[in-house]
């Protein structure tokens, strides 16, 4: 018994040495904007503004970052299929972050998660459709809580109901309040 209380305090002590504070500890809120293309399979693609609030919590081990944040946005991009018309309106997913720390103030990061998005389907009222998105981005500090961020993110829209599938590559650019 005494044998295992040391390793457990060892373990203890050692996981906390590991773990370095960093600015990107934390929560932290912010929003985002830019553009984002969607191509409907079977159609061609439209590109429109995009924009989106989201919310997240991440940790440094050393000069790896592990996170998680959730995301709500719109998309305005339109699309016509055989003579239906297709236009996303509102977005919500959650995703993963794993990164590494370049400096003590700027982090690149690789994401993956889950997203859900509405469409108006012209006909047929709102559908909605599940994809996965994967994606990289870069953060830095601008001030003491205000960082700034650009992500690239793609998204694999599965076929569901009368909506085809398709996919959607996203560009922003965000600003975070680390609290």
């Amino acid at each position: 018994m005494k044998k295992v209380l040391i390793a457990l305090a060892a373990f203890a002590m050692g996981t906390a040495v590991a773990h370095a504070d960093s600015a990107f500890d934390g929560i932290y809120a912010g929003a985002e904007g830019g553009y984002g293309s969607v191509k409907v399979d079977g159609a061609g693609h439209d590109s429109a503004f995009s924009g989106s609030a989201f919310a997240g919590y991440g940790t440094t081990f050393g000069k790896i970052y592990l996170g998680g944040e959730g995301e709500v946005g719109i998309n305005g991009a339109e699309n016509s299929v055989g003579g239906v018309t297709v236009k996303q309106k509102v977005n919500y997913g959650a995703k993963a972050k794993l990164g590494y720390l370049a400096t003590p103030k700027a982090l690149v990061y690789g994401l993956a998660g889950w997203e859900h998005a509405e469409f108006d389907v012209s006909g047929s009222g709102s559908e909605g459709t599940d994809g996965v998105k994967f994606g990289f981005g870069a953060e830095t500090f601008v001030q003491k809580n205000l960082s700034v961020r650009s992500e690239v993110t793609y998204t694999d829209w599965k076929d569901k109901g009368s909506l085809p599938g398709g996919n959607e590559v996203r560009t922003t650019l965000g600003l975070a309040v680390h609290f």
